[in-house]
């Protein structure tokens, strides 16, 4: 059994949370702050063999559009564990728009950003 059952803990921001005085990172004021828009994948399994993001790159208050072709590798990948652990099934990866393989539907496969003043309200198609 582990020694935390049944102790006591110190825990350092209690006080601040129980009194509603902690400031957690959505409090926290950032300027600039672009967010992205996600596109998934509209199939279960397959290859992307052509992306058009030529219309999105050339709208007005796009700061950029991000694709397996475009978007920085992924440094040292993990160790896969079996999907039995709830993490990622043997050769594949929780890593999106690393590749052209699309491993699931709803699979990120495309991001872009838009200006503060431009993010839309909701997803994009």
């Amino acid at each position: 059994m582990s020694p935390a059952i049944g102790g006591t803990l110190n825990r350092v921001d209690g006080r601040f949370k129980v009194r509603g005085e902690s400031r957690y990172s959505a409090e926290v004021p950032v300027t600039n702050l672009a967010h992205a828009v996600i596109v998934n994948a509209k199939i279960a399994s397959g290859r992307i063999t052509a992306i058009d993001t030529s219309e999105a790159e050339r709208a007005e208050g796009v700061l950029a559009v991000l694709t397996h072709r475009n978007l920085g590798r992924v440094a040292t990948v993990p160790r896969l564990l079996p999907s039995l652990a709830g993490l990622a099934a043997p050769g594949q990866t929780f890593f999106p728009m690393q590749d052209d393989t699309i491993h699931y539907g709803g699979q990120p496969v495309a991001s872009w950003s838009p200006t503060p003043s431009n993010a839309p309200t909701t997803p994009a198609p």
